[in-house]
């Protein structure tokens, strides 16, 4: 037994490989956590399998439980919740393994459960008797409402019915939560508005300077977009950037050379049979893509929070070219 704190981290995702923004915010986060506490750390794996690999988290946590969760049964607990009144992705994230497990674990004492996302929320409930804290990292309900306008048809239709259930559940977990976590004063805000008796801290976003720092001035002229293109607000911002931006560019700098570099599903990878568009997938090294890099952007036109995407390419040195409109992430200016 040590004299260290005792921290119980429920993340929906398992943080490792870093390929996506959840995923790299949870590991930073934990990396922080380990520095003065014993953490247990408690993830879905998305798959039946819980032979993940636990790269170095391993040497850093005192204890690693993985839940299988296949794809398949997430959407079944969706369909499920269409007669229900809970967020169709805290439905996916139903478990009877992961609700045992949790049975399990509150007979350990436990200074601080921290959860991160909401969809975490029902397994973070029942640790009445140690403090609270979950991570809701922005206003999701915010996100929704700005998704909603750039939507048409049944798809409007299905984002408003989950921006309407997640903002009755955001306020559902603040009330009963110690304290909830945001990265930007502009998530604060549109809680605090709608819950204005929330203990709500804003706790921004930080990345590791992971690549070493680039000279944007003898770069070639390559334009960098950064993201996880298989989640809908990255998606909806890679073909705005290639349909209706990049041709404009082109249009002035014939010989420029646009990559999308991430995780990328069937949408975005058609995307690379338009001139000048290459999509790489995930690549695990960046330094060579940024050291041949002019410039990076993030042209979202919905979403919330502060993107890890820009701060990473910041934090190389790069400039980054974001947008702000009225449906747009606006928060980047939180930054700092």
């Amino acid at each position: 037994m040590t004299d260290r704190p005792r921290i119980l981290y429920l993340i929906p995702r398992y943080p490792w490989p870093p390929d996506r923004g959840d995923r790299l915010t949870g590991l930073n986060l934990l990396r922080q956590f380990t520095e003065f506490a014993d953490v247990t750390l408690v993830a879905f794996a998305e798959g039946m399998s819980t032979a993940v690999d636990l790269g170095p988290l391993i040497d850093r946590c005192t204890r690693i439980e993985v839940v299988p969760h296949p794809i398949w049964r997430g959407r079944a607990n969706m369909l499920a919740a269409m007669m229900d009144d809970v967020p169709f992705q805290v439905a996916f994230y139903h478990s009877r393994i992961m609700e045992e497990l949790v049975r399990r674990l509150r007979g350990e004492r436990f200074d601080l459960v921290f959860a991160q996302m909401f969809r975490m929320h029902p397994y973070l409930a029942p640790f009445g008797g140690s403090q609270r804290v979950m991570f809701l990292g922005d206003s999701l309900a915010m996100n929704l409402r700005r998704a909603v306008r750039t939507k048409h048809g049944v798809k409007r239709l299905a984002f408003r019915m989950e921006e309407q259930r997640v903002d009755r559940y955001e306020i559902k977990v603040m009330s009963e939560v110690d304290e909830s976590w945001v990265v930007a004063e502009s998530d604060r805000c549109d809680l605090l508005a709608r819950s204005p008796g929330a203990r709500v801290v804003v706790v921004p976003n930080g990345v590791e300077d992971r690549w070493g720092r680039v000279n944007p001035a003898v770069s070639e002229d390559t334009v960098l977009l950064l993201g996880n293109m298989t989640v809908g607000h990255n998606i909806d911002m890679a073909t705005y950037l290639v349909e209706a931006i990049w041709p404009l560019v082109r249009a002035g700098h014939p010989g420029a050379e646009l990559l999308l570099v991430g995780p990328a599903g069937p949408t975005v990878r058609r995307l690379s049979t338009r001139p000048g568009v290459s999509v790489t997938g995930f690549i695990d090294d960046l330094a060579p893509i940024l050291a041949r890099t002019r410039v990076s952007v993030a042209p979202l036109r919905y979403g919330a929070g502060v993107q890890n995407k820009v701060l990473e390419t910041m934090a190389a040195g790069l400039p980054a070219v974001t947008m702000y409109s009225p449906t747009s992430v606006g928060s980047q200016r939180d930054a700092g």
